[in-house]
């Protein structure tokens, strides 16, 4: 089949990094791929045989994007919609509605702002919650019954040796205002702390965004301080695997949390907003479904970001074991074939329903 896949923003984040996997997988499998978005560093990870056209949504111009995508639709003869991201989602089901092709909505995150739009809820055949306790959430409020379906993201859960470096933490994350506040944490009161106690500590961090500049000036200062590279800001990384398996914990939530697990590595679950503490198999049951936040979790503080850091590395051949039983269990639950196929089973029953005759 051809699918269309509309995304406002293909630069760095969740939502981008699903999408790209999105599209190489179902280009792999035999679909012929057409992938509309903003211009960003995940073009260069497509494969030759997914179409990307680049376009800048805003939401002045969407008239004439909508006319733009009605006649690439048609064009194309493109069988099924599939947006991310707010403005794309709206885009796509004006776009469906005027060339009677159905449209299925991926919430990455909050549903009351990817979903604001009174027009994207009704125009929208199925929404697929990478999150479920937000599918249920959003549900309750909602009420939007069966167009809700859960496909968590997933992840390739080859086996990948872990090499890790003693006392190297990593953590990821888009470098805006939200994130900055947790890093200035972390630089200005936990790792002058923590480099008292593990005199070769090293936090390595990787991201992009508006606040890069100020970030690697805290780094810095924090660096000449102590006379070493204790804090590393690494910019954009178009692959973030390796560094991951060279740390010897990953902070993180959602994809981050996932992939690093994935492949062996603990994973303190924690960001601006929540505190999840160490990944065990017992949270991993609580939060699994929650796309790796601990919703009940409270904000990290300087305290218990300190105290958890150092219980893992007090114990940590115990927390290795921990995460090499969460690999066994994530591989059995976020296999990317298993969400593909999911994916292409959903595209499949929304078009046949849509050709059924009352």
């Amino acid at each position: 089949m051809t699918i269309l896949l509309i995304i406002k923003r293909f630069d760095f984040g969740g939502a981008e990094n699903h999408v790209c996997e999105l599209a190489n997988n179902l280009s792999k499998k035999g679909h012929k791929v057409i992938l509309v978005g903003g211009k960003g560093r995940q073009v260069k990870k497509l494969l030759p045989g997914v179409k990307y056209i680049p376009v800048k949504l805003t939401d002045l111009s969407i008239p004439y994007h909508v006319l733009k995508l009605v006649f690439l639709i048609l064009q194309q003869r493109v069988n099924i919609i599939h947006a991310h991201q707010r403005l794309a989602i709206l885009n796509a089901c004006l776009a469906g509605f005027l060339t009677r092709r159905k449209v299925i909505s991926t919430i990455h995150g909050r549903f009351r702002y990817d979903m604001r739009h009174a027009l994207s809820r009704l125009l929208t055949s199925k929404m697929i919650f990478v999150s479920k306790k937000i599918h249920e959430v959003s549900d309750r409020r909602y009420d939007f019954g069966e167009k809700g379906v859960f496909i968590p993201n997933c992840v390739k859960t080859e086996a990948v040796k872990n090499s890790s470096i003693p006392y190297r933490i990593c953590y990821t994350s888009k470098i805006n205002k939200k994130h900055l506040g947790f890093l200035k944490l972390m630089i200005s009161n936990v790792l002058p702390v923590l480099k008292q106690k593990y005199p070769t500590l090293e936090l390595w961090i990787i991201g992009d965004g508006k606040k890069l500049d100020e970030l690697k000036e805290l780094a810095d200062n924090l660096n000449n301080k102590f006379s070493s590279s204790l804090c590393n800001v690494l910019g954009y990384k178009p692959s973030v695997l390796n560094y991951y398996q060279s740390a010897s914990l990953v902070l993180g939530v959602g994809r981050v949390a996932l992939e690093a697990s994935a492949i062996g590595v603990p994973v303190l679950s924690v960001n601006c907003r929540r505190m999840g503490g160490l990944l065990t198999t017992k949270k991993y049951e609580n939060i699994k479904y929650a796309n790796f936040i601990d919703t009940k979790a409270s904000p990290p503080c300087k305290h218990s970001i300190q105290t958890t850091i150092e219980e893992f590395f007090n114990h940590q051949s115990k927390w290795e074991k921990e995460a090499e039983y969460l690999v066994k269990k994530i591989k059995k639950d976020f296999s990317l074939d298993d969400m593909i196929n999911r994916t292409v089973s959903l595209y499949e029953d929304v078009i046949l329903k849509s050709q059924i005759k009352p």
